[in-house]
């Protein structure tokens, strides 16, 4: 249920823990260009600093736009990355500093998705 349009029901919720190196990858079957996204979760617990990535090969990844801090609101919407003009199979985020909590449940990711140029 992560990626089923239902922004109000728990999908799974983080395992406490340092954020750095942790990672959540999404693999799409044909190549996209993704300029935003928006994270939905249960309250307004922060989960440590991130950045976004993207691959066409899933082994090699590139930052793309700058770190941002996720969580802080139930609904965030993460814009660092609009100026991307690069299409990927693969997007990732990457965890970089801070501590992941349990408390709230992780409830979807919704991209913002442009035509590739």
């Amino acid at each position: 249920s992560l990626l089923d349009g239902t922004a109000t029901t728990g999908s799974f919720f983080w395992l406490p823990s340092t954020v750095a190196g942790e990672n959540i990858t999404f693999e799409f079957p044909e190549e996209v260009l993704i300029t935003g996204f928006k994270y939905y979760q249960q309250t307004s617990t922060t989960q440590g600093d991130w950045k976004c990535q993207i691959s066409t090969d899933g082994v090699t990844f590139t930052d793309v736009g700058a770190g941002f801090t996720l969580g802080g609101t139930p609904t965030q919407e993460v814009t660092t990355m609009s100026g991307n003009t690069t299409g990927c199979f693969f997007w990732r985020i990457l965890g970089t500093s801070g501590s992941l909590s349990n408390i709230p449940y992780v409830y979807q990711f919704e991209f913002k998705v442009a035509a590739i140029p």
